[in-house]
């Protein structure tokens, strides 16, 4: 197993467990924990980051969505001006996405400069 994949499922699982507990913005430490953890570059971990919080949130919110007829999700789309419920469970994902990207590419980043290899 590739540390890219190693690191995006540690990143969705240990976010999930976090997740019950704590508010959102816990993802984020779990992240740069992870991304300074298993980061081996710096795109890897953005990506690693990336991929594991915005398939989370993409996955609970279409849990969410189905398990209320869509009725939530259809309402917050309205309120938001989006077309559908589909866009935001994209949406979601996407700004769940970026957080977790940043966070672990932030996390990698400051092992390397701890480490100073640059």
């Amino acid at each position: 197993m590739t540390y890219h994949t190693l690191s995006w499922l540690y990143i969705m699982l240990l976010a999930l467990a976090v997740q019950l507990f704590l508010p959102w913005w816990s993802v984020a430490i779990v992240s740069a924990a992870v991304g300074a953890w298993l980061g081996r570059k710096s795109l890897q971990a953005f990506l690693s980051g990336f991929a594991g919080i915005a398939s989370l949130w993409l996955i609970a919110s279409t849990y969410i969505h189905f398990s209320n007829e869509g009725i939530l999700s259809g309402r917050i789309a309205d309120m938001m001006g989006l077309p559908n419920a589909f866009f935001l469970i994209l949406v979601t994902a996407l700004c769940g996405g970026i957080v977790g990207g940043l966070s672990s590419l932030t996390g990698y980043l400051l092992m390397d400069l701890k480490s100073g290899s640059k």
